[in-house]
């Protein structure tokens, strides 16, 4: 007879890691009106809750259609409405890695968008206007929308933008202005609105497609495209300063398979992407960026080199934080908690937590 070693399993069905887990996760969130209440969206297992700061786990599936249920790639709370949760979900997974673009079966497999009026305890699927089969990757909420009539934004892989005016109940693409690239991957609000999408590049019969960044002032309703940074081709994570939105950060792949070479690692902008510098190596594979919200000249990247670094000074120098070690990671996040404490999420390691020093 055999039991399972990964993780340890309570008599109320909570778990708790054994310290060898091998899952894949996006992001770890954290409910405004509670912090003990958590969530990290992962990759093979959908969406783990914990109403414990973390210390133990509870699966977040019930109402989620079963097809679904493989990946939960991101979430985000009602900042004014306690209890109130968006989920995107899709049975396509490990996007962005170049492997999941070989059969571009992502634009088939199903998936969608959840709401939650329970914290999470429970979800009814809310896909009015959208594809039935999809893969939802990318979810954002208006904070000036009001309350019980919320503006989200969700980015679909292989299928650009859609929103919703209705606190999520029905859904109408929104692709004008953009181009046969529709790998939406990642969206940024800033505080005046404007809007930034990352479509990343691909594969398509044999071929390359680069990846491009639009921007839209009017909710949407029509994107242009402002300039990929000069040797720069996968967009991955776009961060902004919150002292100074027109300053951000952004996070690039370098190309790979058909068209392999460099072309990746760290760019800042000071306008708002009409001009960038470079400020990480062109063979990095930058996943995602976070800005300290307390002390915004203080940034942080994780890589796919086993490192997770920190600026100090907008991205000037930068210096590798000790005690993260493992080869894939994709996002730092600051506990909000404690400014000092960061979390680093990653491919195939769960959730790291330690030290911003």
């Amino acid at each position: 007879t055999w039991r399972q070693m990964n993780s340890l399993e309570h008599p109320d069905f909570s778990s708790t890691t054994r310290g060898i887990d091998v899952t894949t996760c996006y992001g770890v969130h954290f409910d405004p009106f509670d912090r003990r209440l958590m969530a990290i969206s992962y990759t093979d297992i959908g969406l783990m809750h914990s109403r414990d700061g973390g210390k133990s786990w509870r699966h977040s599936l019930a109402g989620v259609p079963r097809d679904w249920i493989n990946t939960c790639y991101w979430l985000v709370f009602d900042p004014e409405v306690k209890g109130r949760v968006w989920s995107i979900w899709a049975y396509s997974h490990d996007l962005p890695r170049f492997k999941m673009f070989r059969n571009c079966y992502f634009e088939s497999s199903p998936g969608g968008i959840c709401r939650s009026d329970d914290g999470m305890e429970t979800w009814r699927a809310d896909t009015e206007g959208m594809p039935a089969r999809c893969s939802p990757v990318h979810i954002v909420l208006d904070p000036g929308s009001p309350a019980g009539n919320r503006t989200l934004y969700v980015a679909v892989m292989g299928g650009g933008v859609s929103k919703s005016h209705d606190d999520g109940r029905t859904w109408q693409p929104v692709n004008r202005g953009l181009s046969a690239n529709l790998n939406a991957w990642r969206l940024a609000l800033l505080p005046d609105g404007t809007l930034y999408l990352l479509l990343f590049s691909g594969y398509r019969d044999g071929k390359t497609i680069d990846g491009q960044i639009f921007k839209s002032g009017d909710g949407a309703e029509n994107w242009r495209e402002i300039t990929m940074p000069e040797d720069a081709n996968a967009p991955c994570d776009l961060q902004f300063d919150p002292s100074d939105p027109m300053r951000m950060y952004l996070a690039c792949w370098p190309r790979s398979g058909v068209d392999a070479g460099p072309r990746g690692g760290l760019f800042r902008t000071e306008d708002g992407g009409e001009s960038w510098k470079r400020i990480r190596a062109s063979d990095v594979y930058a996943y995602a960026v976070a800005v300290h919200p307390d002390k915004p000249s203080t940034v942080f990247y994780a890589s796919f080199d086993g490192s997770v670094s920190r600026s100090d000074d907008r991205g000037e120098t930068w210096r590798r934080l000790a005690g993260y070690d493992f080869k894939w990671g994709h996002r730092p996040i600051v506990d909000p908690d404690d400014g000092e404490m960061l979390y680093v999420t990653t491919f195939g390691s769960s959730v790291w937590h330690g030290p911003a020093q």
